[in-house]
């Protein structure tokens, strides 16, 4: 199975449930993956970028983007606090610890879903 059959078949097994109460906008372009996730927190909307270059034997590259022209911009991104007080996620690729080929890429937006509505979540960023 070639990168694009990998994701195809990985979104398709996203679970429904999941898609319907979060409200997750999929699109997929080529090898890059584009979900539109809301935090339940504020109902700001956010897109996570996910470029599956040699996914999933590699971690994807991941990212908030700007929804309409796909670019990576500080606005883009919610503004997570690690434990000490220092933002954690930011603007360009955020890294991936797991050991290669562990998370779907259901897996990977719904983490990323979970951080919008933890209580580290501080909103969008600004600049």
């Amino acid at each position: 199975m070639d990168i694009q059959q990998t994701i195809e078949a990985h979104i398709k097994e996203i679970n429904p449930k999941l898609i319907q109460r979060y409200g997750w906008k999929i699109a997929v372009d080529g090898i890059t993956v584009y979900a539109s996730m809301k935090s339940l927190k504020d109902n700001e909307e956010y897109t996570l970028q996910i470029y599956c270059e040699g996914y999933p034997a590699q971690n994807p590259k991941i990212g908030f983007v700007n929804p309409e022209t796909k670019a990576s911009e500080p606005t883009a991104c919610p503004l997570i606090h690690s434990g000490d007080g220092i933002p954690s996620i930011g603007p360009g690729n955020i890294c991936m610890r797991p050991r290669s080929g562990t998370w779907t890429i259901g897996e990977i937006i719904h983490r990323f879903q979970t951080y919008l509505n933890c209580d580290r979540y501080g909103g969008r960023r600004r600049s």
